[in-house]
């Protein structure tokens, strides 16, 4: 524990309330050492910029505002279409959502964070994944998938509002903390993506390639698409999560609690917020679950879903 959490509370506010800085104190420690055996128990690293965390947790206690943000990211179907990108349908299904499988772990953590104060925790439906005609080849109208986000947006909010958890839209979010729109961190994020990591996009064919693949597309049908049209679109679809990253920077008092099994997310996310000048780590990350479950629970869901379906159809 760092010397910085050991003497937070020693100051004029509360040295004449003594048992008040011992409990605060034993809570932050606590807290830290908590969201830090996570970390390492469920991934190979340490929390990414734990210096900043710790600051954040302080800030907490002592009253100050802290975002905890959340992502659930929308679910796709894809259809071949010759030699053109697939087309991609969101789905509404906040039943097999991320935060619904990671439900215990999410609250876990928030209970620990509400330990030290109030923090602002948001699970952040990203509707920009419902715009963006420069990452998906979108087959529904905007219209529609305008509505499926904000029906996802509704259907997480009645989950959740026992546990006094926001569920916002990402345009929503972004604009009630006067920040920019998702479209012009996405933009703002594309020289980033097309300079310094150029080759990560080159990598992003085979792994959008192997993606499709797993989305139940065939090979052969994959083989037709242009390898430069993956790229750009691959490009797009970095600078989308870079943007999330910078956002989160911009807002100067943000934690992300990550549920997905991907590292990407995590990296990009890292690389947005950094911005081009910057190795150095500026988002806390953490990820205190086993992200590796979501798939497993996910295909059971499915199962689930396709052996009660004949039982209900033969009542």
């Amino acid at each position: 524990m760092t010397e910085t959490v050991l003497n937070y509370y020693e100051d004029a506010e509360f040295s004449s309330r003594p048992d008040e800085v011992t409990r605060r104190k034993d809570s932050l420690a606590e807290v830290i050492e908590y969201f830090d055996e996570k970390q390492l128990l469920f991934s190979p690293n340490p929390i990414p910029a734990r210096d900043v965390f710790v600051q954040r947790m302080e800030s907490l206690a002592n009253g100050q505002p802290v975002e905890v943000i959340c992502f659930n990211c929308i679910d796709f179907t894809y259809k071949a279409r010759g030699g053109n990108y697939p087309e991609a349908a969101a789905l509404n299904d906040t039943e097999s959502a991320l935060v619904e499988c990671f439900r215990e772990e999410l609250i876990e953590a928030v209970t620990q964070l509400r330990r030290l104060g109030d923090p602002k925790v948001t699970i952040v439906v990203p509707d920009s994944e419902l715009t963006d005609g420069n990452v998906f080849n979108f087959s529904q109208k905007e219209k529609d998938r305008q509505e499926i986000g904000q029906r996802i947006r509704e259907d997480l909010s009645t989950r959740f509002a026992t546990e006094g958890i926001s569920v916002m839209l990402w345009s929503d979010f972004l604009t009630s903390r006067g920040l920019p729109s998702a479209t012009e961190y996405t933009q703002g994020n594309l020289p980033l993506v097309m300079g310094r990591y150029r080759k990560n996009v080159k990598d992003m064919v085979t792994n959008s390639q192997s993606y499709f693949l797993g989305k139940g597309l065939r090979e052969d049908d994959i083989a037709k698409v242009a390898p430069a049209e993956i790229a750009i679109r691959s490009a797009w679809y970095l600078a989308m999560y870079a943007g999330e990253g910078q956002a989160m920077a911009d807002l100067g008092n943000a934690v992300m609690l990550n549920f997905e099994n991907d590292g990407k997310v995590l990296a990009w996310s890292q690389r947005g917020a950094q911005g081009q000048n910057s190795q150095q780590e500026i988002l806390p990350i953490i990820t205190p679950a086993d992200t590796r479950r979501f798939k497993p629970w996910k295909e059971g869901l499915k199962i689930k879903r396709r052996t009660v379906a004949p039982e209900r159809k033969r009542v």
